[in-house]
């Protein structure tokens, strides 16, 4: 078992991770750290443990929203599927990344600053 110095708001952090997973931990905990310095930029210093727990909410509602919308397009694309031709004729093409998968992303990125913005407030009136 590898073990890996993280560094989250500036506190390190010792945790370990399987063999040959470090990169991958340490560059999850950088996008921690990222979305933990927003935060702090957005509703200032409010302690250690609230802002993790607010990124924590925060991640854990993507996370949320990722597979309920995976779940919807599996489900829409599940009649086109069972049409489309084998394996042997389909283009790479095919499994290219379409331009409304940009557009639920950036709807999914709005809705969360308006979430971030409403616990914002929210910590600012308290």
């Amino acid at each position: 078992m590898a073990q890996v110095e993280l560094h989250i708001n500036g506190r390190p952090y010792k945790v370990a991770c399987g063999d040959g997973e470090e990169a991958r931990t340490t560059a999850l905990a950088a996008d921690v750290d990222r979305r933990i310095s927003d935060l702090k930029r957005q509703i200032g210093n409010v302690g250690d443990a609230r802002l993790l727990v607010l990124a924590s909410i925060l991640m854990a509602d993507e996370l949320a929203e990722a597979r309920a919308n995976a779940g919807s397009r599996a489900n829409a694309e599940e009649p086109v599927q069972q049409s489309l031709p084998t394996s042997q004729d389909t283009s790479p093409s095919q499994n290219a990344p379409s331009v409304s998968d940009s557009g639920e992303t950036a709807a999914l990125v709005n809705r969360l600053a308006d979430r971030i913005e409403r616990i914002a407030e929210k910590l600012e009136a308290a």
